[in-house]
């Protein structure tokens, strides 16, 4: 009995993996870019790898805000879609577009007036000096950043996770070709170090919403939703909840990489090799992750398509099997092979082995992420977003960031300690979200007995 409560039919692992693997593929790309941006940098040396870390995490953290706002808009399509009401898909569609492009200006201004506070966060000076045209680079790349998110969640929402996959891996292509250009001066042009690869990062990403949005407009099937477009679908009522949906998603997503930044801002106290090698670790960590964030993508949408209690656990489950699989194979990859991985990136003895030592530590708590991460999916797909932002609050902000400092000062355990905050952060969070899913499906499960 135990047995089959546990497996799930094949069919919610082919659900899975159909809709999951194009996401995996489009996230795998960008995360790979990420990967090449950081070899390509790290081979100028610590410092100016230090700066594109630096000046990364910063600009990233408020990214991941825009991020899970754009990402509110994929449940309601999906239910609108699932119910066959095109007009309401186009209604949301429009509106996100919107709200976006007003979010994306906004987070700009915002990134932009705060320049000058890249001088009192306790970095070196040479690394601050790298990192501020890197920093404006990447922040004016926001825009059409956030544009062409609306594009992508509406296309997931309706169940097409091949066409942003494209254009991501197309622009990824030509963020890697201007960065050999900018990086090392090649072909007539500048020789911009670290800048090179940010303004790489502006121009593919510039490329994406337009790509984009040429398609979809001119597409038969797809051109139908633009034509429902009108000035009086613009309305308040949509924009708020539209954000009701995305600011608790987007404040969970925020208070995550929150801990990041203060991870390598604390790495950046014990010294530049070590926020170097934080930026090594981290880097081969979002790539690999992009796997668990594919599936959790396809755990969303099939949720918000599904009206059955019994479904919504069991596309959850296969979801979740997967994720453990796989990032139990990442974690003997760090461990067996995490120094060699390093030094793909940099050659500094130093660099190496603080990398290697915090590999190990990585490990220890990559099963528990992609747990944690396919349970949010779950949850994002029946629109269930205000507890999981509370609990990252505390998850994060009190458990997570405070254990790290304990750990790595008080107790001095160093770079290995700063990171163990990780492993007792993403192992709770795993734990309150999954347990958070059965109990919406229970309730699901006892309204639907009570209805008949």
């Amino acid at each position: 009995m135990r047995h089959r409560k546990f497996l799930v039919d094949k069919s919610y692992y082919k659900a899975n993996i159909a809709l999951a693997a194009p996401i995996i593929l489009a996230n795998a790309g960008q995360a790979l870019v990420s990967v090449i941006d950081n070899a390509m940098v790290g081979r100028l040396g610590a410092d100016p790898l230090a700066a594109a870390a630096f000046a990364g995490v910063l600009v990233m953290n408020v990214l991941v805000f825009g991020m899970g706002m754009a990402y509110g808009l994929t449940p309601l399509i999906g239910k609108a879609h699932a119910a066959g009401n095109d007009r309401q898909v186009s209604y949301f569609y429009q509106n996100s577009l919107s709200l976006n492009a007003m979010i994306g200006a906004a987070l700009c201004a915002v990134l932009l007036a705060c320049t000058p506070l890249l001088d009192h966060m306790g970095q070196s000076e040479n690394v601050v000096r790298l990192a501020k045209p890197f920093y404006i680079l990447v922040t004016v790349s926001i825009f059409p950043y956030m544009i062409f998110l609306s594009f992508k969640q509406f296309m997931e929402g309706i169940g097409n996770t091949t066409v942003s996959m494209v254009i991501t891996i197309v622009c990824n292509v030509v963020n890697i070709f201007f960065n050999w250009v900018f990086i090392y001066g090649k072909l007539g042009a500048p020789e911009l170090g670290a800048t090179g690869a940010a303004l790489s990062t502006l121009i593919s990403r510039a490329m994406m919403p337009v790509i984009f949005f040429v398609y979809l407009r001119t597409h038969y099937r797809y051109g139908r939703y633009f034509r429902l477009f009108s000035v009086r679908n613009f309305t308040l009522r949509c924009h708020r909840q539209l954000l009701s949906i995305g600011t608790p998603i987007s404040l969970q997503m925020t208070i995550e990489m929150l801990a990041l930044s203060m991870t390598a801002i604390m790495m950046g106290w014990i010294g530049a090799a070590s926020l170097a090698a934080n930026q090594i670790v981290l880097t081969v960590m979002s790539f690999m992750f992009m796997v668990t964030s594919g599936i959790s993508g396809a755990v969303t949408v099939l949720v918000s398509h599904s009206m059955r209690a019994r479904d919504i656990m069991n596309y959850t489950k296969a979801g979740m099997h997967m994720s453990a699989a796989y990032m139990f194979m990442a974690s003997m990859l760090f461990i067996f092979a995490g120094r060699y991985i390093a030094l793909i990136f940099n050659n500094d003895p130093q660099v190496i082995d603080i990398a290697a030592r915090v590999f190990i530590v990585a490990a220890m708590f990559e099963i528990s992420d992609g747990l944690q991460v396919t349970a949010l999916g779950a949850l994002r797909g029946m629109a269930d977003v205000l507890r999981p932002m509370i609990y990252a609050v505390v998850i994060y902000l009190l458990v997570n960031i405070p254990v790290g400092y304990l750990l790595g000062f008080v107790v001095g355990m160093g770079e290995e300690g700063i990171w163990c905050g990780f492993f007792v952060g993403v192992t709770t969070a795993a734990i309150l979200f999954a347990m958070r899913v059965r109990n919406k499906v229970k309730s699901r499960t006892l309204f639907a007995h009570n209805i008949r």
